[in-house]
């Protein structure tokens, strides 16, 4: 897959040696919890999504983007055991989509 901009298309950016060690431990914990939640899609689910739960946005050379539907979030977020502590969190922020 082509990325549709050139590589020069932005800036360089300046960082100090710890912020880039920040970013890039938080770029590899991002990655690991990616890593994770599909390992226990294909074990728990064999790897067949829920269309009742994820939305289809777009499919390019075998790879698929979901967006979690707004009932099945609303639903999720309602029947946790979280939500009894007034705690929320978007559906964005659980989107597969998000890590494109």
């Amino acid at each position: 897959m082509k990325f549709p901009l050139a590589c020069d298309a932005f800036p360089p950016v300046a960082l100090a040696p710890e912020e880039r060690e920040a970013l890039q431990t938080l770029a590899e914990r991002e990655l690991a919890d990616a890593v994770a939640q599909l390992d226990r899609h294909v074990l728990q689910d064999g790897g067949v999504v829920d269309r009742r739960r994820w939305k289809p946005l777009k499919t390019r050379e075998h790879i698929a983007v979901y967006r979690e539907r707004a009932a099945a979030a609303f639903h999720r977020q309602c029947h946790s055991p979280s939500s009894h502590n007034h705690s929320s969190t978007s559906s964005s922020d659980r989107s597969p989509e998000s890590s494109f």
